[in-house]
């Protein structure tokens, strides 16, 4: 430019930001120019910027670690030849984890690994999925994409192509910005299912990078995933092979996400956890930040005593010295500022207190460009700090601004134009400046922030739902306002049910608990909100409960729930008995009239949605009940309320499941006449509402009764239609169900290898998707079809898996099933007292429970065989003991008998033995005439 001196070279604001990742540029005053109205700002360039300020120290002037470094540089050489690993690297905040990822990463460039990454974020946290974004955007290689969203949608799909996944393409909107709308495939599948779908579609695409050369996997500050990022890690790490994958994190605290306690517990795990350096090391790494060679003797005296090895606070305490002009360089030398006295300085203790100094010795306007950026984020946007800095006149300074914090090493240039963004060098600085941020500040800049993505995402807010959230709960802080408060409600109901879609389970239960924390019984209405909104809220608060596990919380919301929609669980006995005749009286002149039911109320839009919701939380009560082996009479009552719902609303989805809920119903008390007629009539409703997905559930329930009542033809039938409609569908969680049942009738006739062959499969599914309660039940199957084989050859390896997933899970199935097939293991192999012990155990599972289905019949037998086989052979020293126990193991054999006569057989046979053993021969015999 003209007005360069000799030797100068001046340049526009957009060249500046053209070349800001490779010289170092000043800001001058801006310059009236011709034909501008205005000031136009322009940057002196100062020079190139060194290599190690651009992309930070290099993996060669890394500076200790070196044992970390070897370790990591062998996983490397695993991974080249073909091996799995896992490397967890775990430190406090500014131990240097990132550094020594970056170091490591720089040393296998030249190594032909293709490295994929992504990072934690603290505001994105209740976004599903946000760190895989990251990630996938890098194997597709989105930036190097056209702009144009067609254009990119054709090459994904083009991708998934190739995987035969192109129908479910739509699943990738989690992450990667293609707005495609669901299809036929795609437009019903919803929690756990959509996200079982998902990580298919994710992990195909990630196997198939890994099939086609050595694959990396970096996530960083994993304290901040997500549960949807965090179920997707583990699912990546267990399913995609030959790969490395390193988690970098702080010490996380109880209590810890499951998933990452899935991750501890693999094989072959590196747990890497990283300290402080030693005193040469933290000098010669405040020496590299500096660019000195050397640092004065009492100033390195100064830096170990304060931050005693801490990388993070040693650089921090150095910066602080320079920008304070106590440490003094000049070309590549420091020296202590004259006449300052190092011992009376007033230091702060704690590397915050050291970041907050430093940005106490900014400028105004460059203090508050980094509060706000703050606000926005570790990484933040330049044209989201632009229109939302409060102070008009300091974004023409912005990246003047901008550009001396880059200097100071406080906000490092994150991306080049034209999506320029800069990114806090650690979180510590964001989160030290967001603290000096006034709360009056702090509402204004997250509304205002929240009102930008407004703004901005019009057509499409929903990947922001969660972030427009946080900014409107934070905008209400401290001193609510009316649009605040509706803006938040607003934005947490919406991420809650996104949350619930996507199977982030922890984030729904989150949103909506915060939800229901802003709005109650007693404000409700002023914010114009209904009782049927209240009780889908309840509702959705309930679901995350269940599917987190949390019975009683998940019991609570939905009876709330039920009360707001005008349809009350009793709450007394005598309540519940009355409603349960009531209910069984209707249903009875129903059946029994000729005409069936006259005619169906006609209900508006509310009051049918209403009828919906109730009918499926009685439908859900009902199989937690059920579920719980829970005898009480609610078991009894829910069922009955949801069909007496369902009958109101007509042929549907929720009909054809409660009359099969009934079939199997009056399976167990047991009346199998009103059985028969049900399973009719939700084999009909099935018919009329032809969704193979609810049509394929209707199966499995009915084929819970048919199975007790041992018609196995027809049950096998049912059930090998219900496990193709769900593989078809993916819904693996009721496919799993049905392949337990189905091995079960297989191992009944006999086929034990078939038995064998369905468990081995449910096992390996079961694995890939972490779910230890089906592994559990593949695992039973397989251990009780070789018992019945007499083939013990697999049993010893099967038993030490089993018992480690006996141990974690909290369900009385798996246990009842591991001390069954333990118990007939030990009496094969003549260990007495092991079998006594297994079997007492078993006994106390089974006699607290009521018989439930099918698939418990073995435990019930495995006791009574165990105990009549010990009297048989006299093999206890106390027989009183083993006579007793065989008493009771045969009583509850024929309460099981008596509710599902699948097990009369085995109580005949049973009952035999214990009269032959007891001296009567005659009865005996007639007994195991009847067991024929």
């Amino acid at each position: 430019m003209e007005m360069a001196n000799p030797g100068e070279i001046i340049v526009t604001e957009r060249v500046a930001q053209r070349i800001a990742g490779k010289f170092e540029c000043d800001a001058l005053p801006p310059l009236k120019v011709k034909g501008k109205s205005q000031p136009v700002p322009v940057f002196r360039i100062m020079g190139a910027l060194r290599q190690q300020r651009r992309t930070g120290v290099r993996a060669g002037q890394f500076v200790g670690r070196a044992s970390e470094r070897a370790q990591l540089d062998e996983l490397v050489k695993s991974l080249l030849e073909g091996q799995d690993q896992l490397v967890i690297i775990e430190g406090d905040a500014g131990i240097g984890k990132s550094s020594l990822i970056g170091a490591w990463l720089d040393a296998t460039a030249t190594r032909g690994i293709r490295v994929l990454s992504g990072s934690g974020s603290t505001i994105d946290q209740a976004t599903p999925y946000h760190v895989w974004a990251s990630v996938f955007s890098r194997l597709f290689q989105w930036e190097s994409l056209p702009a144009d969203r067609e254009q990119q949608r054709l090459h994904v799909l083009a991708r998934l192509e190739t995987l035969g996944l192109a129908a479910r393409a739509p699943l990738l909107n989690v992450v990667l910005p293609l707005d495609l709308p669901d299809n036929d495939q795609t437009r019903d599948m919803t929690g756990r299912v959509r996200a079982d779908n998902t990580h298919d579609v994710l992990v195909a695409l990630l196997q198939q990078a890994a099939s086609e050369g050595p694959l990396l996997i970096v996530i960083e500050d994993a304290q901040w995933l997500d549960s949807a990022s965090w179920s997707m890690l583990v699912a990546v790490t267990r399913q995609v092979s030959p790969l490395l994958v390193a988690v970098s994190t702080r010490p996380l605290t109880r209590p810890v996400p499951p998933e990452y306690q899935d991750l501890l517990e693999m094989p072959g795990l590196m747990h890497m956890r990283l300290g402080t350096f030693q005193p040469g090391d933290a000098i010669q790494i405040v020496c590299q930040r500096l660019g000195v060679t050397a640092l004065p003797e009492q100033v390195s005296a100064l830096i170990l005593e304060k931050a005693e090895g801490h990388p993070f606070f040693s650089e921090e305490l150095a910066y602080a010295l320079r920008d304070s002009g106590v440490l003094r360089i000049v070309d590549g030398q420091a020296t202590v500022a004259p006449g300052v006295d190092l011992t009376a300085l007033n230091l702060p203790d704690t590397v915050e207190g050291v970041v907050t100094s430093r940005i106490d010795l900014l400028t105004p306007g460059q203090q508050l460009t980094v509060k706000v950026a703050s606000v926005i984020g570790r990484v933040f946007n330049y044209q989201v700090l632009e229109d939302v800095h409060p102070v008009e006149s300091d974004r023409a300074r912005l990246l003047e601004y901008l550009q001396h914090l880059q200097n100071l090493d406080v906000t490092p240039l994150a991306t080049p134009p034209p999506d320029l963004s800069y990114k806090f060098r650690h979180v510590i600085t964001q989160e030290a400046a967001y603290n000096l941020l006034l709360f009056a500040q702090r509402r204004q800049l997250h509304q205002a922030v929240a009102e930008w993505y407004e703004r901005m995402f019009a057509d499409d807010p929903s990947p922001f739902y969660p972030l427009l959230a946080h900014h409107w709960l934070s905008a209400n802080e401290t001193a609510p306002s009316e649009l605040a408060t509706k803006k938040a409600i607003e934005y947490l109901e919406k991420a809650g049910v996104a949350s619930l879609h996507s199977y982030a389970n922890r984030e729904a239960a989150e949103f909506f608990t915060k939800l229901l924390d802003m709005v109650t019984p007693a404000n409700a209405r002023s914010f114009g909100i209904s009782d049927l909104q209240m009780a889908r809220w309840e509702y959705q608060l309930g679901e995350a409960h269940n599917r987190l596990g949390h019975l009683v919380e998940c019991e609570q919301h939905f009876v709330r729930s039920l009360d707001y929609l005008g349809f009350p669980l009793p709450k007394t006995s005598g309540r519940l008995v009355l409603g349960i005749l009531r209910i069984a009286l209707s249903q009875l002149l129903i059946r029994f009239r000729p005409t069936g039911r006259d005619s169906r109320p006609q209900f508006d839009g509310d009051s049918l949605e209403a009828r919906r919701l109730a009918c499926r939380i009685y439908e859900r009560l009902g199989l937690l009940n059920f579920e719980k082996n829970n005898p009480g009479l609610e078991s009894y009552y829910c069922p009955l309320a949801s069909l007496e719902l369902a009958e109101e609303i007509g042929p549907s989805p929720e009909l054809a499941i409660a009359y099969s809920y009934m079939a199997s119903a009056f399976g167990l008390i047991p009346v199998h006449r009103f059985a028969r007629v049900y399973e009719r009539l939700s084999l009909q409703t099935a018919e009329q509402v032809d969704n193979p997905l609810i049509t394929a559930r209707v199966l499995m329930a009915v084929s819970v009764y048919t199975a007790g009542v041992g018609r196995f033809s027809e049950t096998e039938e049912r059930l090998r239609r219900s496990i193709a409609a769900f593989e078809q569908g993916g819904v693996w969680e009721w496919w799993g169900v049905c392949m337990e049942m189905l091995a079960r009738v297989e191992q009944h006739h006999g086929y034990f290898q078939q038995a064998i062959e369905l468990a081995s499969r449910l096992y390996a599914v079961a694995k890939q998707q972490g779910d230890i309660v089906k592994q559990s039940w593949g695992l039973t199957s397989r251990m009780d079809a070789n018992v019945m084989m007499d083939d013990h050859i697999d049993i010893p390896a099967i038993a030490v898996e089993l018992e480690k997933l006996v141990a974690k899970s909290r369900e009385t199935g798996p246990r009842q099933k591991f001390h069954s097939a333990s118990a007939l293991i030990h009496m094969r192999r003549g260990e007495w007292e092991a079998a006594d012990k297994n079997a007492r155990q078993l006994l106390a599972i089974i006699s607290g429970e009521r018989p439930t289905s099918f698939g418990l019949l073995t435990g019930y037998v495995a006791a009574a065989d165990t105990y009549l086989q010990l009297w048989e052979r006299a093999a206890l020293p106390d027989m009183d003991h083993v006579k007793k126990q065989a008493v009771v193991a045969c009583k509850l054999l024929e309460r099981y008998a008596g509710i599902l006569p699948v097990g009369e057989p085995a109580h005949f046979r049973t009952q035999g033995l214990y009269a032959w053993l007891s001296g009567d021969a005659k009865k005996a015999q007639s007994l195991w005439k009847k067991s024929l």
